[in-house]
C-alpha cells in the first residue's frame, strides 16, 4: 500500500465536518425530541435524557439514537425552496431496551388512539438580544 497516498486531515476539521450531520438533543418526558420546525418521537424510556440525531443526506433519514444505538428513523423529502415545506414521515422503530413505562390503559385503548409520532410545530420567535436602558448624566448642581 505504499503506492497510496492521501493528506492528513486535523481532527478540527474532520469534527466541523461530522457536526454538520450530527446533533444532540434533549428528550422530554414524552419521549420527543425537537429538530428544526419538528417534534420527533425516539422512545418514551429514554425521558430527560440527551439523545443523538443523524441527519444523512444520501439516504434521505434523520436517526434519533441513544448511546451510538438507533432508536427510530425518520424519512425526509426536503423542500426545493424556502417557500414550500419539508417532510418528514416515520419509517421504522428499532427494539430497543429503554422501554417507556406502563400505561394506566389496556393495549385496545391503545390501539384506538391517534398516535403521531412526527408533527410539524411552530416556528420558534426570533430573540431580540436586550440592550440596557441608556444611561443619562444629570447636571451637576454647584451652590
Amino acid at each position: 500500500m505504499g503506492w497510496v497516498q492521501g493528506r492528513v486531515v486535523e481532527t478540527p476539521t474532520l469534527q466541523e465536518l461530522f457536526n454538520l450531520v450530527y446533533a444532540t438533543r434533549a428528550v422530554d418526558q414524552s419521549g420527543y425530541i425537537r429538530y428544526l420546525n419538528w417534534r420527533i418521537y425516539g422512545e418514551e424510556g429514554l425521558a430527560g435524557r440527551r439523545a443523538n440525531v443523524w441527519v444523512m443526506k444520501e439516504t434521505r433519514t434523520v436517526t434519533i439514537a441513544y448511546q451510538q444505538e438507533p432508536v427510530a428513523e425518520y424519512r425526509v423529502v426536503l423542500a426545493p425552496n424556502q417557500r414550500e415545506r419539508e417532510q418528514v414521515s416515520e419509517l421504522r422503530q428499532f427494539p430497543t431496551p429503554y422501554h417507556a413505562p406502563p400505561r394506566l390503559w389496556d393495549q385496545h385503548s391503545m390501539n384506538q388512539l391517534e398516535w403521531r409520532k412526527v408533527y410539524r410545530v411552530p416556528r420558534r420567535a426570533m430573540h431580540r438580544k436586550a440592550f440596557p436602558p441608556p444611561v443619562v448624566q444629570l447636571p451637576l448642581l454647584f451652590a
